[in-house]
């Protein structure tokens, strides 16, 4: 058991420091926020903490305790605990009921440090309850129904379930919502999240050649005799 909220590892050896989190003090001044974590779980779990911890980087240095420090920032810190949690096997503290929004930050902290694979093993949870508690978190449309064929404008929320459905690859829903946005979307297709830019591109593309053929079939109707 966890004796405290930040703290990862009951012989944490490295402390993981974020700076300009999510959070202010009252003043507006920015804070920064300490987990004790496990190095070895970090480097097990992530090619770029490894680096890190093995590496001479001045992101990761021994303090006068003995514990190394690692530093980062500007993550969303509810999003980064619950990766930690994951990393040190804390199964039992990740939320089921996490807004997709939050999953979308988790997806964006797990893509940075190249350990997607191991927020999968709760990932397809969080995915089976969208659908029916989506009335509870901060978006207003539900998540993709892959049995529907119904189309719904291609908005922020939809940019961010696409990213989710790329980053942890769950192929039916990356489907509908790309269809939507061929099919949908008023201009270039654009999204702040760090999607490929092939992704976007091929999107793009197959709704130019949407709009290509449906102007083809339009001048074709035009043209021909008794119209």
């Amino acid at each position: 058991m966890k004796p405290s909220l930040l703290e990862l590892d009951l012989d944490a050896d490295a402390l993981l420091i974020m700076q300009r989190p999510n959070l202010q003090q009252k003043d507006g001044t920015l804070n920064e926020i300490v987990f004790r974590v496990s190095a070895k779980h970090l480097s097990m779990a992530s090619p770029v903490f490894h680096r890190l911890i093995k590496g001479d980087f001045r992101e990761s240095k021994p303090n006068d305790q003995g514990l190394l420090e690692l530093r980062t920032s500007d993550w969303n810190a509810q999003a980064l605990l619950v990766l930690l949690d994951i990393i040190h096997g804390h199964h039992s503290h990740v939320s089921k009921e996490l807004s997709q929004e939050i999953v979308a930050h988790v997806a964006l902290i797990a893509g940075n440090y190249n350990c997607v694979d191991i927020v999968k093993v709760v990932y397809h949870g969080w995915e089976a309850r969208f659908g029916n508690d989506w009335g509870r978190n901060d978006f207003e449309s539900n998540w993709p129904d892959t049995n529907n064929q119904g189309l719904s404008h291609f908005g922020k929320t939809q940019q961010f379930q696409l990213f989710i459905a790329w980053t942890f690859q769950s192929e039916l829903v990356f489907n509908n919502l790309a269809a939507n946005a061929i099919l949908t979307a008023s201009g270039p297709i654009e999204t702040y999240l760090p999607l490929p830019r092939r992704v976007t591109y091929n999107l793009d593309r197959w709704r130019l050649v949407l709009l290509e053929q449906l102007f083809d079939k339009l001048s074709a109707l035009a043209d021909s005799p008794g119209t």
